[in-house]
C-alpha cells in the first residue's frame, strides 16, 4: 500500500510556527514520531496508517467544493441560494464578488485562502472537543493495551497514547478539480470562454437551469423569459460535460490536478506546523492539561482522502459544480475520477487503466499520507497479463498510493438491479471496504454503475473525451458562442 519512505516523509509532527517550536516553549509537547514507530505502521479499518499499540485517531471530512461556492460567492454556499438565504449562507470571510475576479491565478489563490480559513475552523472545532469521549465512554480495557496510558494514568481518549493521530479526509477532490479546470476554460480561455463568471455563479445557483427561482428570476418575467435563461444555462452545462476529467489520462488536467491536490495536503499540514495564535495557545493547552515532561503530549497530522461508504450523502453537502454535476447529487468514491452524471444516461468514460493511474502520480497524493484510494471498475474479460502490468506500476509508485479494483461488467451492473437474487455475491467497493452490490440503496448502486470503466487500451476510446480538450470542437460551442 504505502511503501516506508512515503510513509516516514509524510508523519507531519505539529506545534511549529508561531513564536518558534512549540516544544522549545513547553517541555510537555513533544510531537516528532519515531523511526522505529514509522516503520512498524501497519492499517487500521480501510486503510488508514496506525501505530499498532501506540495511538489515537480520529476522521474527518472535508468537502473540497465548498471553498470552491466561497471563492465564487463571496464567502457564501450557493447551495442554499434562494428564497430563504438568497445568495447564500455565509460560512467564510467575504471575498471579491465574482465580476472583480480578474483571471484564473487569482481564482485559485481565492479558492486556497477560503480552503485555509475553513481548514483551520474545522481543526479548532476538533481540537475543542478533545478528549471529551472519556466523560461519556471510557476505555478501560483498550488503555492495558496502548503504549503510556497507564504511564500517564490518563485514558485513550484523554491523550494517554504515545501519539495522537487526526486524519482529515478530504473528499469531492475530482469535482473540485473538474470545476476548476471547467472555469478556467469557459471563462479565463482567450479561445474557449463562452461565459463570464458571475454567469456562470448565477448558472449554479439556480443548479444548471433546474432552479429558476427567485432572487435570480422573477415569476414576472414570464414563462418564455424564465425558460430562455434555463436553456442558456443548460447549454453551458452541455459545454461543462464535454470537457475532459481528471483521473481519466489526460495530461493537462491530471497535472493541474496534482497541483491542487499538493496544495490541500500542504494547507491540511501547515494547520498544526504553522498553527495560527488561537490554535498554538489550544495546542500549549493541550500540553499542559495531558503531558507531563516525562511523558509529553503531541499531535500528529496526516492528511488523506476518504468517502467511505458515504459518496451518495456527502454530494448533499453541495451545490451544483461547474463541472457538470447537479445540486446534493453524488460525488466520487475517495480520489477517483468523478462518476458520469446521475440526471443523465450512463457515460463509462472508457480509458486505458494504465494511463489512468500514472495521471494520479505526483508530489500531491504522495502527500495524503492517510491515504488517497483510487478505485476502478474493469470488465470480467480483462486479460490477467494486463492485471499484472497494473499491478507492477502500481507497486513502482507511479500511481497513486491506493487502488482497488471492482471486477463487474456494466451489463453484469444492469442485471444485477433487475434480478439482485442471481447476483448475490457480486461483491463492489464502496469506498474503504467491499460490500454486496445488491445490499446497497439503489443511489449508491447507481453511483457504483457511473463509475468510469478501464480498459487494457492505453488510450481512451473516442467517446472518453468528447471534445480532445478543445471546447470549440463541441457541437454546443458555436451557438454558445453567439447567444
Amino acid at each position: 500500500m504505502l511503501n516506508d519512505e512515503k510513509i516516514i516523509e509524510g508523519l507531519y509532527h505539529s506545534g511549529d510556527g508561531v513564536g518558534g517550536s512549540l516544544a522549545q516553549d513547553n517541555k510537555k509537547w513533544y510531537s516528532n514520531v519515531s523511526m522505529q514507530s514509522a516503520q512498524n505502521y501497519a492499517c487500521d479499518g480501510c486503510y488508514e496508517p496506525q501505530f499498532p499499540g501506540e495511538n489515537w485517531f480520529s476522521l474527518g471530512g472535508f468537502s473540497t467544493l465548498q471553498p470552491l461556492e466561497c471563492a465564487l460567492n463571496q464567502g457564501r454556499t450557493y447551495s442554499s441560494a434562494g428564497q430563504s438565504y438568497l445568495f447564500g449562507q455565509n460560512v467564510s470571510l467575504n471575498s471579491k464578488p465574482a465580476d472583480q475576479i480578474k483571471n484564473f491565478d487569482e481564482l485559485v489563490k481565492i479558492y486556497f485562502q477560503h480552503f485555509e480559513l475553513l481548514n483551520r475552523k474545522a481543526f479548532n472545532g476538533q481540537l475543542m472537543g478533545f478528549g471529551a469521549n472519556t466523560k461519556f465512554c471510557p476505555s478501560p480495557i483498550l488503555n492495558v493495551l496502548m503504549d503510556d496510558c497507564l504511564g500517564r494514568g490518563l485514558d485513550f481518549y484523554s491523550g494517554g497514547t504515545k501519539y495522537n493521530i487526526y486524519g482529515p479526509c478530504y473528499i469531492s477532490l475530482s469535482s473540485a478539480i473538474n470545476s476548476l479546470y471547467a472555469i478556467k476554460t469557459m471563462v479565463f480561455d482567450d479561445k474557449n470562454a463562452v461565459t463570464t463568471l458571475p454567469e456562470l455563479l448565477e448558472c449554479l445557483c439556480c443548479d444548471w437551469g433546474y432552479k429558476m427561482t427567485e432572487p435570480f428570476i422573477s415569476t414576472l418575467a414570464g414563462e418564455s423569459r424564465i425558460a430562455s435563461r434555463s436553456d442558456r444555462f443548460k447549454r453551458l452545462r452541455d459545454i461543462a460535460l464535454s470537457l475532459p476529467r481528471y483521473g481519466r489520462g489526460h495530461h493537462e488536467i491530471d497535472t493541474f490536478g496534482n497541483t491542487i491536490v499538493e496544495g490541500i495536503a500542504r494547507i491540511s499540514v501547515e494547520t498544526f506546523t504553522k498553527p495560527l495564535p488561537q490554535m498554538y495557545s489550544a495546542l500549549q493547552n493541550l500540553a499542559a492539561r495531558y503531558g507531563t515532561e516525562e511523558y509529553p503530549f503531541g499531535i500528529q497530522i496526516q492528511p488523506g482522502v476518504g468517502t467511505f461508504e458515504n459518496h451518495v450523502e456527502m454530494g448533499a453537502w453541495n451545490g451544483a459544480s461547474a463541472d457538470g454535476r447537479r445540486l446534493g447529487t453524488a460525488v466520487a468514491s475517495d480520489l477517483s475520477s468523478a462518476p458520469s452524471p446521475m440526471d443523465l444516461p450512463i457515460d463509462h468514460q472508457y480509458a486505458g487503466f494504465e494511463t489512468s493511474i500514472a495521471g494520479f502520480e505526483g508530489k500531491g497524493t504522495d502527500m495524503m499520507t492517510d491515504g488517497a484510494p483510487t478505485d476502478y471498475n474493469i470488465n470480467e474479460n480483462y486479460p490477467a497479463d494486463k492485471i499484472v502490468a497494473v499491478m507492477q506500476q502500481f507497486a513502482q509508485g507511479h500511481s497513486s498510493n491506493i487502488l482497488t479494483i471492482t471486477v463487474a461488467s456494466p451489463d453484469t451492473y444492469g442485471q444485477a438491479v433487475g434480478s439482485p437474487e442471481q447476483f448475490d455475491l457480486l461483491r463492489v467497493r464502496t469506498g474503504g471496504w467491499s460490500n454486496f452490490f445488491t445490499s446497497v440503496f439503489p443511489l449508491t448502486q447507481d453511483q457504483h454503475r457511473r463509475r468510469p470503466v478501464s480498459t487494457p487500451a492505453v488510450a481512451a476510446p473516442a467517446i472518453a473525451d468528447k471534445s480532445g480538450g478543445d471546447i470549440s470542437k463541441c457541437p454546443f460551442h458555436q451557438q454558445m458562442a453567439v447567444n
